[in-house]
């Protein structure tokens, strides 16, 4: 990155559709969650029995938005312009619902919420929303919401393309 160049925005896009969604704010971090899955069989009134490995959970990735209807990243001139031109920029209801259009949309074809794209530096990762929390934290006079933190978790997929280029069908049990 050069000396003048601008700070990269983490990036939304849906899936093999036009549009993305740049957040106001970078977030302060995310956090990656991985799980393995296990089960233990067990008999009434049996000793207790080893866990058996079941499965892997896909990966989640959770993170934190902020979305700020107070103008307080905007100064001067470009305030003044904005109020005047894009005076829904600063509407914390509308952020929140251009957001929205991204990773809620139901697909006609698969019937399920759109697979989007996350990028922001290093950070690439494609799934879909598993659990959204909207934490209203500042109001107008009007009791309109100014400020908003938006707790996101996406859990790991893959397009159907994606996921046929790396099965793997092999395994110690069945492969010999």
């Amino acid at each position: 990155m050069g000396l003048f160049s601008s700070l990269e925005k983490l990036t939304i896009t849906r899936e093999g559709a036009p549009g993305e969604f740049k957040v106001l704010f970078n977030p302060e971090g995310y956090k990656e969650s991985y799980k393995n899955n296990y089960g233990r069989l067990q008999g009434l009134h049996t000793p207790d029995r080893p866990a058996e490995f079941a499965y892997a959970a896909p990966p989640e990735l959770t993170l934190k938005l902020i979305f700020d209807g107070t103008g307080v990243y905007d100064t001067g001139a470009a305030k003044l312009l904005n109020e005047i031109f894009k005076p829904s920029r600063y509407q914390v209801k509308k952020q929140i619902e251009d957001f929205l259009k991204l990773p809620t949309l139901i697909e006609y074809n698969t019937h399920a919420p759109s697979l989007v794209e996350l990028s922001w530096g290093d950070l690439q990762f494609t799934g879909r929303l598993t659990k959204l929390d909207i934490q209203h934290k500042l109001f107008s006079k009007s009791g309109e919401s100014i400020r908003a933190e938006v707790t996101a978790t996406f859990c790991e997929d893959q397009t159907e393309k994606d996921r046929k280029g790396t099965k793997k069908n092999k395994s110690p049990d069945v492969s010999h």
